[in-house]
């Protein structure tokens, strides 16, 4: 690890010191003070629509974008529209859960907001995420940490836009309900069953030769594992008159030192951290009025062992299902296909239909699958359907009405006119097979194959460029 990443790893005044313990417990909840102040700050009246919000949004990231790339720090004006973007966005997120309730909200930290929105089969009205502006600018904020932030949400500057996608402040929600999660990780620690799982699924590596230990659980989808650091008391800086002292990391690997008091600590830190992990992510979606999906098979299986899972929700089993229809498709792509209300709807009800006599999470994921095999199976005799009815509605009668016309024209205005309605007659019924076929949710399989080809055909001309 290189020397440069420890100053930024290190919080203001130094590493906390755990004490070895003999069982797991809750950790402390952490949260800015800017998400504090976020979450304390009330506007009356400031809430706006999801899509003014997203255009607000974009044209603010926009701005954040151009910083300088550079260690820096923003200047006020920066830091002013964050904060104010963040109490604007808890009020509009507010405003939605009292004012919408028929809308479904979906609570997401793991995956990218497109990726999510594809495997969730677009049940969701609104995707919150996690935003990245307010902890950018929560501890030692610089131009570059703010720059990129900005860059990383525009990448969906689309979705966003158009109040589909919304990222939301999470450590507000700690801010707000800390005690509801310290509370929530002390029950679940208390339950042996939950404590062994988490046990038996960790995977550690160490005490490296510099007295690290690497920690991660099977199949979950952090990126980064976590760290632990044994600290060394550097004997001749202890005051005897107050107790204090100073303590040194990534000293060598003594390999006649006993670590098993720390190791232990390690074990029982890290159940504890994704115990409380998976309490604040429910506690943010509880806090936004938003249903928590988790994409982690690890917190998948957590979360059955809770004493009260989570109920069950058609977007949970989209997740586990895994779908390709809507899959390789761009934050673009996915907005142009949200236009298409009408099949969309029809996908929910199919879904939520079949999933009315599941009785677990395995015939769910059975369910939307059988849903989608079908979905799919429908869309390929769709796209004959409109071809044909293309050519032999379309076509053929429109070239008889144009002889027609031809023909008519002998007869002055009255004949040509007559023959024109007589040619949106021929049409009608190809007209009207066309409009119904684009409610069915068999469309929406058509609609993403076409938003594929009209994107690899941009990524073609770029790259002849």
């Amino acid at each position: 690890m290189a020397r440069s990443v420890l100053p930024r790893m290190m919080p203001a005044g130094g590493m906390p010191i755990m004490a070895p313990t003999t069982e797991p417990g809750p950790r402390a909840v952490r949260y800015s003070e800017l998400e504090r102040l976020a979450a304390h700050t009330r506007q009356e009246g400031s809430a706006k629509s999801p899509e003014a919000l997203g255009k607000l949004r974009v044209e603010v990231l926009k701005e954040l974008a151009t910083c300088p790339d550079n260690e820096s720090s923003i200047s006020d004006a920066h830091l002013d529209s964050v904060l104010n973007l963040a109490i604007l966005t808890l009020q509009t997120a507010s405003s939605l859960t009292e004012k919408h309730k028929d809308r479904t909200l979906l609570w997401n930290e793991e995956l990218e907001a497109d990726v999510f929105l594809s495997r969730t089969l677009l049940l969701a009205d609104h995707v919150l995420i996690p935003d990245n502006l307010l902890k950018a600018v929560s501890t030692g904020p610089t131009n570059r940490s703010l720059r990129e932030a900005a860059l990383k949400h525009l990448k969906h500057k689309n979705l966003l836009a158009a109040g589909v996608v919304i990222p939301i402040p999470d450590g507000v929600s700690r801010a707000v309900q800390g005690r509801s999660v310290h509370e929530r990780t002390a029950q679940d620690l208390q339950r042996a069953e939950i404590v062994e799982f988490i046990r038996s699924q960790l995977v550690l590596e160490g005490p490296t030769a510099r007295e690290v230990i690497f920690g991660s659980v099977k199949d979950d989808l952090e990126v980064y594992p976590q760290m632990w650091f044994h600290a060394r008391i550097d004997r001749q800086s202890v005051d005897k008159a107050n107790g204090q002292f100073t303590s040194r990391l990534l000293q060598r690997y003594e390999a006649d030192y006993d670590y098993t008091a720390w190791i232990n600590k390690v074990q029982n830190d890290a159940i504890s951290y994704y115990v409380q992990r998976t309490n604040e992510r429910l506690v943010s979606a509880d806090v936004f009025g938003a249903q928590y999906v988790s994409a982690s098979p690890f917190e998948a299986r957590l979360l059955q062992r809770r004493a009260a899972p989570l109920a069950p929700h058609p977007a949970q089993a989209a997740i586990w299902a895994d779908i390709p229809m809507l899959s390789d498709l761009s934050s673009t792509g996915l907005a142009s296909l949200l236009r298409h209300e009408e099949p969309i709807q029809d996908l929910r009800k199919r879904i939520r239909r079949a999933l009315m006599t599941a009785q677990d999470t395995s015939q769910e994921v059975d369910a939307v699958t059988q849903v989608a095999q079908e979905i799919e199976d429908a869309s390929q005799l769709l796209t004959k359907r409109i071809k044909t009815n293309r050519l032999l509605s379309g076509i053929i009668p429109a070239t008889g009405s144009a002889i027609g016309m031809g023909i008519a024209s002998t007869g002055g205005l009255p004949g040509i006119s007559g023959a024109a309605v007589g040619a949106l007659a021929t049409m009608a019924p190809y007209l009207a097979t066309r409009i119904e076929s684009r409610r069915e949710a068999s469309y929406l399989h058509v609609a993403a194959k076409r938003v594929r080809q009209r994107e690899s055909k941009r990524q073609q001309r770029r790259s002849k460029r």
